[in-house]
């Protein structure tokens, strides 16, 4: 039976990295079979407590140190058949507290990574912003890593090691498995799912906002400091949409506004037709492998009329749906080819 060690994990109360850390169990099972044994390191141990015959242990340190049977796994790391890092953009130092969160939330499992380098894989990341003083000590330990899958331009360019490869976000692939074009809207009004940026929605965003008089809106995370209720407690949407409902693809689609990137791409994996107002280089990076540049803004400096004219569009006129739904076709082959190259890596780790 192969052992399996996934780290990095977030919480899954925020629904993005919930998927993630799904994902990679997935990949592994997929890859490896059913029967293994998984063991996951995460932030949040208890929100994963529904995972069953999974290990979950505690990597967030408290104030008396590290779970002993944390850092226990992490020095007998080499008992494990494969090491995976889970997708997402956790390894950033570009100022003081993402350099102390960073190093030591994350800093122990890239180290124990690096140090059992040949039978570990990263997932499709985002690295950086890092520190000029600390960049060259992330290089090190990434480049001793078998793989390392990069889902954006800019940090392929940060971080050019010898194993890094050029892949699209994981959750794109749930994108392909709905396999229904449903272009018939359930309502014309949009729903946006916003988050706090620096302690406030951006300027752009609330004027945005403020041309609807009915809309609905959708909470992506609920976890600490990523919580995104206070945020949309400041608007005042006509519904807040339970996210079974979001998410289900056996319902009409609807047109949605979303700035983090994985409420984006699971509200277009459940069908519907999306905007996607980023905050970060993974935004540009995941709806260029979607064939949806145009549909990509910068949430610090867009043009609002662009925006509503893009959303009164998707609304009104099928033709645009249909084009939209067409775009995302156009890149589905490709994407499947890069998840099967996963699982031939992931595979390859296995049997060294």
């Amino acid at each position: 039976m192969n052992k399996v060690l996934i780290l990095h994990a977030y919480s899954a109360e925020n629904a993005g990295d919930g998927l993630l850390v799904s994902q990679a169990i997935n990949l592994a099972k997929e890859a490896l079979g059913e029967q293994i044994e998984i063991t996951i390191c995460a932030s949040h141990p208890k929100s994963f407590a529904q995972l069953s015959n999974i290990k979950i242990l505690d990597s967030m340190p408290k104030w008396y140190g590290y779970n002993t049977r944390y850092l226990r796994t992490l020095f007998s790391a080499r008992k494990f058949d494969v090491i995976i890092g889970v997708g997402g953009g956790y390894l950033r130092a570009g100022n003081y507290n993402e350099a102390l969160k960073t190093l030591l939330v994350h800093g122990p499992q890239l180290i124990c990574a690096a140090f059992n380098g040949r039978k570990s894989i990263y997932l499709p990341q985002s690295i950086g912003p890092i520190h000029r003083i600390l960049k060259p000590t992330f290089y090190l330990l990434l480049s001793k890593l078998r793989n390392v899958f990069l889902r954006d331009n800019r940090s392929m360019s940060d971080f050019p090691v010898p194993t890094a490869s050029r892949m699209a976000d994981l959750a794109i692939l749930e994108v392909f498995k709905n396999t229904e074009c449903k272009l018939e809207l359930a309502s014309l009004e949009p729903i946006f799912s916003v988050r706090f940026l620096n302690g406030i929605i951006p300027i752009g965003v609330l004027d945005l906002i403020s041309r609807f008089e009915i809309y609905d809106a959708y909470i992506q995370s609920t976890v600490r400091s990523n919580d995104d209720r206070p945020a949309t407690s400041l608007l005042r949407p006509q519904h807040i949409i339970p996210r079974e409902n979001f998410i289900d693809r056996n319902n009409k689609p609807r047109v949605v506004i979303a700035m983090r990137l994985h409420a984006a791409l699971m509200a277009l994996a459940a069908g519907h037709f999306v905007i996607h107002l980023s905050y970060e280089r993974k935004g540009f990076g995941a709806f260029g492998d979607l064939g949806l540049p145009q549909y990509v803004h910068n949430v610090n400096n867009f043009c609002i009329d662009t925006i509503y004219s893009q959303i009164h569009s998707l609304t009104e006129d099928i033709d645009v749906r249909s084009a939209y739904k067409k775009c995302i076709a156009s890149a589905k082959s490709k994407t499947l080819l890069e998840h099967d190259s996963i699982l031939k890596h992931i595979r390859k780790l296995a049997t060294n």
